[in-house]
């Protein structure tokens, strides 16, 4: 029988070979005889080839799954502290509103440069709202950082299944299919042809159950501009502009000195991530 391998049969003797010619294109005449005539399911034989030819291969399949899963939880739970945050934003943003109008019900007090004077209370608030907004920037792109982790994670996954796949076919194909069979999984249905490179799109990527959940709640995730607090947050857009006014004013505390300039940041936090539950 001829080797699978060229470099071995580069060595042999070409009369080795004269009684049992092979094919540049399929298996020997005695591999024919002793092969079924049906070949046996690959369903079955691709789990024994995961145990056996294909075990390294799988073992590192296996490994970047479970590091994909652990960036997955990562980037869900830091999506609910992020919720979390927004929610402190909105509930601080609704007490500086009402401390706003209990002052201004009580008449405007200004100082000796015409600024209006603030209680302590709404002072304190604003600078809470302050840091709030900033842990939540913070967070944010901590998220986005995450998000391209989980991407490229998932890019790793998928082109390691392939060729676990790939490396399935060509064992298959040699072990079980005659020259006239088909040779790949693609032409059972299965996976892509082998040496056939196409873009990668993790919709058409072979997925088992946990894995289409994963994926479902990932999109919900990093693609849902249509939930209700995307335009909840609209809303209250002309609210924020109010709060933004008050908290440039300069407080007697944190007042700077004549002739620094003083830069006001508006940039608007993103809007509540959706968590699937």
């Amino acid at each position: 029988v001829k080797s699978p391998h060229p470099s071995i049969d580069k060595d042999r003797p070409d009369h080795e070979d004269a009684p049992t010619p092979v094919s540049s294109t399929g298996p020997s005449r005695a591999d024919r005889l002793t092969r079924p005539s049906t070949p046996p399911s690959r369903t079955a034989k691709f789990e024994e080839f995961k145990q056996e030819k294909g075990v390294e291969i799988n073992r590192i399949l296996v490994e970047n799954k479970e590091i994909l899963a652990s960036k997955k939880k990562a980037y869900a739970d830091l999506a609910k502290q992020i919720n979390t945050s927004k929610i402190d934003i909105d509930a601080s943003r609704d007490k500086l509103e009402r401390l706003k109008e209990e002052r201004e019900a009580n008449g405007p007090q200004y100082n000796e440069d015409g600024d209006v004077i603030i209680s302590e209370e709404e002072f304190l608030e604003i600078k809470r709202l302050k840091d709030l907004k900033q842990h939540y920037r913070s967070g944010y792109d901590e998220l986005k950082n995450l998000k391209a982790e989980v991407q490229y994670c998932q890019k790793l996954v998928d082109q390691c299944r392939q060729r676990l796949i790939n490396e399935f076919d060509n064992w298959y194909a040699e072990s079980f299919l005659n020259q006239t069979d088909d040779i790949s999984s693609s032409a059972a249905g299965h996976g892509m042809r082998p040496g056939v490179i196409l873009p990668f799109n993790p919709n058409q990527v072979p997925e088992d159950e946990q894995e289409k959940f994963d994926r479902l709640q990932m999109e919900l995730l990093m693609n849902n501009p249509d939930s209700a607090a995307y335009y909840n947050a609209q809303m209250r857009t002309q609210r924020r502009k109010t709060y933004e006014t008050a908290m440039s004013q300069p407080q007697p505390s944190l007042r700077q000195s004549p002739g620094i300039p003083k830069m006001t940041v508006r940039n608007k936090p993103p809007n509540m991530l959706q968590v699937s539950q």
